[in-house]
């Protein structure tokens, strides 16, 4: 069915590509652009024993210095990126309110990520020009974890994507909180404010009801594909009205939905078949976004800055990772799949990171963070995909040699 789908978004855009530019049929040509490339992607790496998400952003960097989209053509479809995050965040915020992931054993692993990257980011950063504050807000983005590239990934458990997305949740609330503070102070208690943080909530916990009861009452699949598409509609249009992020707000429903889904988890199966499809093509769409050309710019005090904080954040959930393996018995090669920086840190690290860093070097916005993101969200997951591939040439090896009486083969 996948095949298909691929295929027949292929020949739509060979058919638009054809009929020549014009005000509709460009964009949704860029758009089917945008969409196939990042998918092909991730399963060419995928069956290359690779991981998929970094063939989605590969994909998307190619993309990006193709020629085919430019900064105008992004903006012209960057309300469907906005539709697929509220489809992630309904989906993320679905698992993470699993009995397994709320669980004592995997609320403390997360708060060990939180905990030991924030803290050892502080330090290795302490020689750096930052406040505390800065400091600690780059920690919590040093511990936002992917969930995206961890479902993308076959093999995956179904409770790791709770997991890592409870963390990445946490982390940034955490980091819009020290962020709210900071820029208004004592405004956060002001009347105003708090009437349209209660109107939301009372908004999501009615939109949650109406949703779990139209999934109850729905005969079909189809009939809950098309519930998650409404949902997703009104999200996407409800966001830039309440200036919350469309994943933010998307995960908040998808929390509100996974309380009342616990004891009906085929109501939330249309949101995990469509994740993949939605994943590649939003990681695509950041990676085209990123400018990876700019790279070849970033100042020597970019990558000190990238050092001192992706060693201590990989040092911080390793650390993680031993205490993961005594709670929740997460096997090494699960465990891989927490390591990098998700798509939300690419996304944030460019405002908590500043440019005075680099000593008017940057000429570019995002010179100064790239070196973060590509050793982050790119070069870990690669180390893992190596380091799980030797472990299991030695396994091999190992086993191999056992069976032929402790003699090894040559």
């Amino acid at each position: 069915m996948r095949n298909l789908f691929i295929c027949f978004l292929m020949a739509t855009v060979v058919y638009l590509v054809q009929q020549g530019p014009d005000p509709v049929i460009e964009p949704a040509t860029y758009l089917g652009i945008l969409v196939v490339f990042p998918i092909l992607g991730a399963r060419l790496f995928r069956n290359w024993r690779l991981p998929p998400a970094v063939g989605a952003i590969a994909a998307g960097a190619l993309l990006a210095q193709s020629n085919l989209l430019d900064t105008t053509t992004l903006q012209s479809v960057v309300s469907f990126r906005d539709a697929a995050f509220v489809w992630l965040g309904l989906y993320v915020g679905s698992r993470i309110l699993r009995v397994p992931t709320l669980g004592g054993p995997n609320v403390t692993v997360a708060a060990s990520i939180l905990v030991s990257c924030s803290l050892l980011i502080c330090i290795a950063t302490g020689f750096l020009p930052l406040t505390l504050l800065e400091r600690l807000q780059i920690g919590f983005a040093g511990a936002i974890c992917a969930p995206v590239f961890t479902f993308l990934d076959p093999d995956h458990h179904r409770d790791e994507v709770g997991l890592s997305g409870l963390t990445t949740t946490v982390s940034v609330l955490l980091l819009g909180l020290t962020a709210l503070i900071h820029s208004q102070g004592e405004a956060i208690i002001h009347v105003p404010f708090l009437t349209a943080a209660g109107l939301c909530v009372v908004v999501m916990l009615t939109m949650s009801e109406l949703a779990f009861r139209s999934l109850k009452s729905a005969a079909s699949g189809p009939g809950r594909y098309l519930i998650y598409i409404v949902t997703t509609g009104v999200l996407w249009k409800y966001a830039p009205v309440v200036g919350i992020h469309p994943a933010l707000l998307g995960c908040f429903l998808g929390f509100l939905l996974g309380s009342r889904t616990k004891k009906r988890q085929d109501l939330t199966q249309p949101l995990q078949d469509a994740s993949t499809f939605s994943g590649s093509f939003v990681l695509g769409f950041v990676s085209a976004e990123t400018e990876w050309i700019h790279l070849i710019d970033a100042p020597p005090m970019a990558w000190v800055v990238a050092f001192s904080v992706v060693l201590p954040m990989a040092a911080g959930k390793v650390i993680s990772g031993m205490v993961a393996s005594r709670l929740t018995h997460t096997r090494p090669r699960q465990w891989m799949r927490t390591l990098p920086l998700g798509v939300a840190a690419m996304l944030i690290l460019p405002s908590v990171v500043p440019d005075r860093l680099f000593l008017g070097s940057v000429t570019h916005p995002n010179e100064g963070v790239l070196p973060i993101i590509l050793l982050g969200a790119v070069c870990l997951p690669l180390t893992g995909s190596v380091v799980d591939r030797v472990s299991d040439y030695i396994a091999s090896r190992r086993k191999a040699a056992a069976s032929s009486g402790g003699m090894e083969l040559t």
